[in-house]
């Protein structure tokens, strides 16, 4: 087999490209390398569905997926019309927070019309929706029931120059670019040590959450009655939520969790007492009378995990990995599809700037790394509080929890403060809005016991 001699400042050649899984985060990646290069295979090891139903390999098909502001706008620009689409094949669209019932904070979260659209569907729905326009692009090809079995490297092991694969016979692709899409058991990790280099740094949050999902018919008296709701936990207090919210065909989903080893049982009569137990009832109230159409279905997380490919020294040119393959959040923040469809748009801009393999690599990983630092930050300085039995007290910790602890507060009496930082939630904005001015004075003058009572922007009390 002859394979092309390159070097790291040879060209990015552009005629083919691998993708190893057909998930969220493959697809976005193979729409975005077909704008770029004349051919892209998926290899995907499922037998793909022709209808959004649930498949093997993915255990989160029955648990609740939401599709964060920015994740939607992102899809809206790699597949013009996709909103709209989602929402006439049966998407719930809702404004948030004016259409969604949120204990958070241990209060009712106040309504208010804002620019923050929340969609909720089945993960299977969404996934066939992205599905059909991928496939629709004639520059790209699905091979499914294959398994990538290796990466295949050139003579001096500094380059991936394509895949061994096993469907009926083993076989081999060969690629100017793979990108690893394969999920958590990464054959990324695995090619770096048989090639011989240095494996990433790699940052775990033991959350140890469980969640418990199930699929309810939408009984005449209850469409049109019932908004969403979540009833959130808090740090050092409560560990367990639960959510009730509308998908399509007219169903609505169930996602009871559990931090630190609280689980929901996956039996009717301890998934009730679960709901039953939560710091609100309106989850129950809802579930008690609701008719259920699927078992219940349990996905553990034990750990939130990050692998730093940007700090490596050395890496094989020609292999980048995407979504879970480099970081896995924790699934009740609803980021993963949306940091996916950022990292898509990271790989857009770096192989249209980028003219070198190095260069390529490079960039890529840095930029993804700064792509991921946001939503992880984020997310982590919420986890690690549910990991201790009181809060921290250094320093530091102590003022951002004082600082957390007020502007939630201060949310929940003052629309600009609220609207401003469910846009950070949202990947809308940057987490240096929340010390704006606009909330920073805020903030500061509600710590001194200042506009408690009446704010600039005050909002009505929620109407459960």
């Amino acid at each position: 087999m002859m394979l092309k001699q390159l070097t790291s400042n040879s060209p990015v050649v552009k005629d083919s490209a691998v993708v190893i899984g057909g998930s969220i985060a493959g697809m976005l990646a193979a729409h975005i390398l077909a704008k770029h290069f004349k051919q892209v295979t998926i290899i995907e090891r499922d037998r793909l569905p022709e209808s959004p139903i649930p498949r093997g390999s993915v255990p989160q098909s029955f648990q609740v997926h939401g599709l964060l502001t920015k994740g939607a706008l992102l899809l809206e620009e790699f597949f013009p019309g996709f909103l709209k689409q989602l929402e006439s094949n049966g998407s719930f669209t809702g404004n948030f927070p004016e259409e969604f019932n949120v204990f958070w904070a241990g209060q009712w979260l106040p309504k208010f019309p804002s620019d923050i659209t929340i969609y909720f569907q089945s993960r299977p729905f969404l996934e066939w929706q992205i599905r059909q326009r991928v496939k629709a692009n004639c520059n790209i090809a699905f091979l499914t029931e294959t398994t990538v079995t290796d990466l295949i490297a050139s003579p001096d092991q500094t380059r991936v120059v394509g895949v061994k694969i096993q469907s009926q016979t083993a076989s081999e692709i060969l690629a100017d670019l793979v990108v690893d899409a394969s999920g958590q058991a990464t054959i990324t990790t695995k090619c770096l040590e048989k090639l011989g280099y240095p494996s990433p740094a790699i940052t775990s949050i033991p959350i140890n959450i469980t969640y418990a999902g199930r699929i309810y018919r939408d009984p005449k008296n209850l469409a049109g009655k019932y908004q969403p709701v979540g009833i959130n936990p808090m740090p050092h207090s409560f560990h367990r939520m639960g959510l009730f919210l509308p998908i399509e065909d007219n169903k609505w989903i169930a996602g009871l969790a559990g931090y630190t080893g609280e689980q929901p049982p996956n039996n009717e009569e301890g998934f009730l007492e679960f709901a039953r137990s939560l710091a609100q009832p309106q989850v129950y109230e809802r579930l008690k009378n609701a008719e259920p159409l699927t078992p219940i279905f349990l996905y553990k997380m034990p750990a939130s995990v990050r692998r730093q490919y940007e700090k490596l020294a050395k890496f094989p040119l020609g292999l980048l990995p995407i979504g879970d393959s480099i970081c896995k959040f924790n699934p009740i923040y609803g980021q993963g599809m949306t940091v996916c469809a950022l990292e898509a748009k990271v790989l857009d801009r770096c192989l249209g700037e980028c003219q070198s393999l190095a260069q390529l690599q490079r960039k890529y990983l840095r930029a993804v790394g700064k792509t991921i630092d946001t939503p992880w930050n984020l997310t982590v300085s919420e986890d690690v509080q549910y990991l201790a039995s009181e809060a921290s007290k250094l320093p530091l910790d102590q003022l951002s929890q004082w600082y957390l602890k007020n502007l939630f507060a201060v949310c929940l009496i003052n629309r600009d403060v609220c609207l401003e930082f469910f846009r950070v939630v949202h990947m809308v904005k940057q987490p240096t809005a929340l010390f704006s001015p606009r909330v920073l004075l805020p903030v500061l003058a509600y710590s001194l016991g200042l506009n408690r009572q009446r704010s600039l922007n005050p909002i009505s009390a929620v109407n459960i």
